[in-house]
């Protein structure tokens, strides 16, 4: 706990220093301390924040009288790079073309270069192929006339990948073992090691699979030796691929499984679901079933967390032909519908992307319009302004002085509505607070009224005449004191939690768990109230119905409602606890025919600022407080409870959680 306590705050000192960095290096005009900052910050993962940066950077320097085109360029790169980590391919695209455009004006061909690369690997994101091979063309040129070497393996090896994905296998190969041959002779192992790589992917897409696991055991190899563990788990997910390709589902599971855990390792969301897949694809093809549900589902529970489109296709693809395979035809139905509307998805959200993206250049385009527009304007203003400099200074200077004036005053009116709005609505605010604190409390005074008395009258009847008392009636008055001091502790500890809640101590811990363990535990728990009254309470649930959800908040929730339910209903009655589930729902009832409630009880039966404390069966009183915290965790486990009941017809809670 220590541990994880330093961790955050030195993490939020770091923050702090770098944004404070930032600012102090705002002034620098090499850009050297400045974009070390912006680095600093990508790297602790607040990556909105640089781009903000950036954008307050960018602003500024082209308001400036002598703009450096290549810092400017500069900002853009870094901008198109910090988009495309975080998903943004369409931004990307429109903040590199900025810095393309900027790399031009600086006459640098190194950034020009950058520049063209960079949107080459976004066009590659994209699936936009031909602007992306025409992209890396560019940038191999330059970089090829620079003699920039490692430029050039990148630039041949993107090429290469590009024509991978169009099936044109031998183009593909020629490039990528240029590509290969130049890092050789720089020397460069971490270069050699991809270059193994894409070949051997090369040839896994020829399913020459006996070839590509050379080149990809020789990456591996070297990768070791880089000490390069994560480029490791990318490796054994390459290899284990293969091998369920071929059919060797044995050792496919042996590589996939240690791609796995080093991507557990190091926390990548989006390689565990690959992997995972992958592991489950292998096991669908080994006939390992059940397996093959496993994966398939963590696989598909992490895409759906990092919204990774494509993986969920994959995965529900995956789960619909699996429940083929073994004859569940619902449920192979439902996912390949649900197959279906997410390929229908992903084709809308990449359409609107590209709206947003056509939509972003264009707003670009009329800003920079504008700005010529306000220079011209500048420089037509300053022109006049030499014909009659010293009338129109005058003018000027008084029309500032009117404006200064004008603004002052519209401040302080603005200032003075917004504090008197803000002062209305706190006073608003204070009395909705002293109408709950109020009503709370003769909630709590109405619930501890009836056990205190009866604890006092016990106890004072039991002290005048204890000697003229009798054992029955000693048992009488012992029980009646246990049952009052259980009422009691029941509210006392309902008190508690609802107070922990609100202020943020309970947070659930959510994970599937089976709910007919925890009826079967709340009715024994009230076998003696079920006793004393002759209540038949009967329980269908079926032994595999689960819930996704906090099991001792759930566990309260039940108490306080089968307790309810118990003192709502007559001798000789009959409570049923019923169980449904339904898609990715868990539907629990809890059902009795005692006297029932009215509408208006019904409405007010969760809210703590009506005057509702608890309602009266006739015999016994329901606690108000206990169905309170019921709602309020019903719905910290994203759930929810509807009541139906009429008078003399007895009632219905039904619960409604997650099932998975």
């Amino acid at each position: 706990m220590i541990t994880q306590i330093t961790i955050r705050s030195t993490l939020t000192i770091v923050k702090i220093f770098c944004v404070s960095f930032i600012a102090s290096a705002s002034g620098d005009k090499n850009g050297n301390a400045f974009f070390d900052g912006v680095d600093s910050l990508s790297r602790h993962g607040n990556h909105e924040l640089a781009i903000d940066t950036l954008n307050d950077f960018i602003s500024e320097e082209l308001n400036t009288d002598s703009i450096d085109y290549k810092i400017v360029s500069w900002a853009y790169l870094k901008q198109g790079q910090l988009n495309q980590t975080i998903g943004r391919s369409f931004e990307s695209i429109v903040s590199l073309e900025n810095a393309l455009k900027y790399a031009y004006l600086s006459e640098d061909s190194i950034e020009i270069s950058n520049a063209h690369y960079q949107l080459g690997s976004s066009y590659t994101i994209l699936g936009r192929y031909e602007e992306a091979l025409e992209s890396y063309a560019r940038a191999l040129e330059i970089d090829r006339a620079l003699e920039s070497w490692m430029g050039v393996a990148m630039d041949l090896n993107s090429i290469g990948r590009i024509y991978e994905v169009w099936g044109k296998f031998d183009q593909a190969l020629k490039f990528l073992i240029e590509s290969l041959a130049i890092s050789e002779e720089i020397g460069n192992q971490n270069l050699i090691a991809l270059r193994y790589a894409s070949i051997g992917s090369v040839y896994k897409s020829k399913s020459e699979y006996s070839t590509a696991l050379e080149w990809l055991y020789k990456s591996l190899e070297l990768e070791k030796n880089n000490n390069n563990k994560l480029r490791q788990g990318y490796r054994f997910d390459q290899i284990g691929e293969i091998y369920t390709l071929q059919g060797n589902f044995e050792l496919a599971n042996y590589y996939l499984n240690k791609a796995l855990s080093i991507f557990n390792e190091k926390n990548i969301p989006t390689s565990q679901s690959i992997t995972l897949n992958h592991l489950g694809l292998n096991s669908l093809k080994n006939n390992d079933y059940n397996n093959a549900i496993t994966f398939y589902n963590k696989s598909l529970s992490i895409a759906k967390e990092i919204n990774h489109s494509n993986m969920l296709i994959k995965n529900k693809k995956g789960l619909s032909e699996l429940y083929k395979a073994i004859g569940d035809f619902k449920r192979a139905l439902d996912f390949y519908q649900q197959y279906v509307e997410q390929k229908d998805s992903a084709f809308t959200e990449k359409a609107s992307q590209e709206l947003m993206f056509f939509k972003a250049k264009f707003e670009t385009e009329k800003k920079e319009k504008e700005l010529a527009v306000l220079n011209q304007e500048k420089l037509e203003r300053e022109l006049a302004l030499n014909k009659s400099k010293q009338q129109k200074a005058f003018m000027i200077g008084l029309s500032i002085i009117l404006i200064t004036l004008l603004i002052t005053i519209y401040n302080r009116y603005m200032l003075k509505k917004q504090a008197q709005i803000k002062l209305s609505a706190i006073n608003t605010q204070l009395k909705e607070t002293n109408k709950t604190k109020d009503l709370f409390f003769n909630i709590m005074a109405h619930d501890l009224k009836n056990p205190i008395y009866a604890f006092r009258n016990i106890s004072l009847a039991v002290h005048d005449n204890y000697k003229d008392l009798d054992r029955n009636e000693i048992v009488y008055y012992l029980k009646e004191l246990k049952s009052s001091s259980g009422k009691l502790c029941t509210f006392l500890d309902d008190l508690l939690k609802w107070a922990s809640s609100q202020i943020g101590r309970i947070k659930p811990t959510v994970q599937p768990f089976k709910i007919r363990p925890i009826i079967d535990e709340v009715v024994h728990l009230h076998q003696t109230m079920l006793s004393e009254k002759d209540i038949a309470l009967l329980v269908d649930i079926p032994e595999t119905h689960e819930a996704m959800a906090d099991k001792n908040m759930i566990k309260t929730v039940l108490r306080n409602i089968i307790s309810n339910a118990i003192k709502s209903t007559e001798n000789k009655g009959q409570i049923k606890v019923l169980s449904k589930n339904k898609s990715d729902t868990l539907t629990l009832q809890i059902c009795d025919n005692g006297k029932g409630m009215s509408r208006e009880t019904i409405k007010n039966l969760f809210s703590i600022t009506s005057k509702l404390s608890g309602f009266n069966t006739g015999s016994e009183t329901v606690s108000g407080l206990g169905l309170i915290l019921s709602d309020e965790f019903i719905r910290k486990n994203n759930g929810s409870i509807e009541v139906e009941s009429s008078i003399g017809k007895g009632s219905i809670f039904s619960i409604h959680l997650p099932s998975r």
